[in-house]
């Protein structure tokens, strides 16, 4: 029988291939994705990719490949190894250049070959400098405070981190001193306040970016602080501030007057002089006190009394101090209490009155009157500034 032959030999037939089959079932290539290209910079960026499935062998190599021109091949030198096997990894790409258009592939290799994934592209950012800026003009300048700002014009090619404006008291400051304003990231205009400065102190200001590149400085601005009556300065108080019509007057530098923290005559009142009538010291105007206490000690030489103690006086490193004129005096009665420490008593002036007398002021109730020389008062010394 026919049948008793072929029988068995397909029976053979189909057991061996199917054992051949189940002991040699098809290699593929690799399964994989690409991750989405993140950090971009100018000369670098990061990716990586994902293995799915190693395609029934194990791999041997992944990582990302990279050229100027699509479908980028293993066979490039711009290509990262990222270890072995299935699963996700992650790939630095370096030594990119500027402002370049890059296509992208993840690859993963097994016994099968080498497979990639989708391509992607970005493109490098541009070469990265310090950030361009200038400085806005000063303004708002009281004793103790002035505004200020910039403009970044250009980020340089990274993302400004700060900016703002430093100052200082010497040239060339830098955003390594405490005095110095935070306003923000990012390019455009920004304001800025100083605040805690010292009255009638020229300060210099630059504004400042900061990005990846490094911190960059404007043009050096300079200001000066104003004067406020009662503020500490030059040795002693700021007392009066000259005005419009004064002898010295400047609509853009202050002048004015600052008096000695305290009487001269704290442990005893203090006589204009005993001698005759000074000539030359009958100036009673603002700005004439000098020149007033400079004739009697010339006339009277030194001694105990009023002109030549203020002018022998040292406060602040400063030895100008003199005996205030009429004038000058009733400044300080008019701003006693900022300026503080007078008693309620007569003050002594440095101009002399009709008769050898010398005008003195009544801190109480403002009276000035022409009394004699030989009189006892209290003393303040002034100097200009």
């Amino acid at each position: 029988n026919i049948y008793f032959y072929i029988l068995p030999a397909i029976i053979a037939f189909t057991f061996f291939t199917g054992c051949s089959k189940k002991n040699n079932g098809t290699t593929v290539t690799p399964t994989l994705t690409a991750i989405a290209i993140s950090g971009i910079t100018s000369t670098t960026a990061s990716g990586g990719g994902n293995i799915s499935s190693d395609g029934g062998a194990t791999v041997t190599a992944r990582g990302l490949c990279w050229g100027t021109s699509s479908s980028p091949m293993v066979t490039l030198a711009t290509k990262t190894s990222d270890g072995t096997g299935s699963g996700s990894y992650t790939s630095s790409m370096t030594g990119l250049l500027p402002g370049t258009t890059y296509f992208v592939r993840g690859y993963a290799t097994n016994s099968a070959g080498t497979a990639y994934s989708a391509e992607l592209t970005f493109t490098t950012l541009a070469n990265v400098t310090t950030p361009t800026l200038t400085a806005t003009a000063i303004s708002g300048i009281t004793n103790t405070t002035a505004s200020g700002g910039g403009n970044i014009s250009s980020d340089g090619g990274a993302t400004v981190t700060a900016r703002g404006l430093c100052w200082g008291t010497s040239s060339g400051p830098t955003v390594t001193l405490n005095t110095k304003t935070s306003d923000g990231t990012g390019s455009g205009s920004y304001t800025s306040s100083m605040t805690g400065l010292l009255p009638g102190t020229t300060y210099f200001v630059r504004v400042y970016a900061t990005n990846s590149v490094g911190t960059v400085y404007s043009a050096e601005l300079t200001f000066t602080t104003s004067f406020a009556i009662g503020n500490s300065y030059g040795g002693g108080i700021v007392a009066y501030i000259l005005q419009l019509g004064d002898p010295g007057y400047s609509a853009t530098v202050q002048h004015g007057l600052i008096a000695s923290p305290s009487d001269q005559s704290t442990s005893a009142n203090i006589v204009w002089w005993n001698g005759s009538f000074v000539i030359d010291a009958t100036g009673t105007a603002i700005g004439t006190g000098l020149a007033n206490t400079n004739a009697i000690i010339a006339a009277q030489g030194s001694g105990t009394y009023a002109a030549s103690i203020c002018r022998s006086l040292t406060l602040g490193g400063n030895t100008d101090w003199y005996l205030p004129s009429k004038d000058e005096l009733n400044q300080l009665y008019i701003n006693k209490i900022a300026i503080s420490g007078f008693v309620s008593n007569y003050y002594w002036s440095s101009s002399a009155a009709p008769i050898d007398g010398a005008w003195i002021q009544d801190f109480s109730s403002g009276l000035q009157v022409g009394l004699p020389q030989n009189y006892a008062y209290h003393v303040r010394a002034v100097r200009a500034f």
